[in-house]
């Protein structure tokens, strides 16, 4: 019995999406020399808005906001490329 060509790949296009979304990963990213006014929030709203400390752990859908003179943080991501973030950004 043969199958239609729409049904055989539908089933390949799902495939693929499974193996998509299991390769995805959300990047994990560690915020370092933070001062003196950073905030992270959370954009899905899992988690409540919060002032990190050396070593807090962030996400991809995370916001980092720094404010005030002489604010900063370094973002170290899980590859290890950085992102150095100043003041007011």
């Amino acid at each position: 019995m043969r199958k239609p060509l729409t049904q055989c790949l539908l089933a390949v296009g799902l495939i693929l999406f499974g193996q998509t979304t299991a390769w995805s990963q959300v990047q994990q990213i560690t915020l370092t020399r933070i001062g003196p006014t950073v905030e992270v929030t959370d954009l899905s709203g899992e988690r409540p808005k919060f002032e990190p400390d050396n070593g807090s752990e962030v996400y991809e859908q995370d916001l980092v906001v720094t404010s005030g003179q002489g604010s900063r943080v370094i973002l170290v991501f899980s590859n290890g490329a950085t992102i150095n973030i100043g003041q007011d950004s």
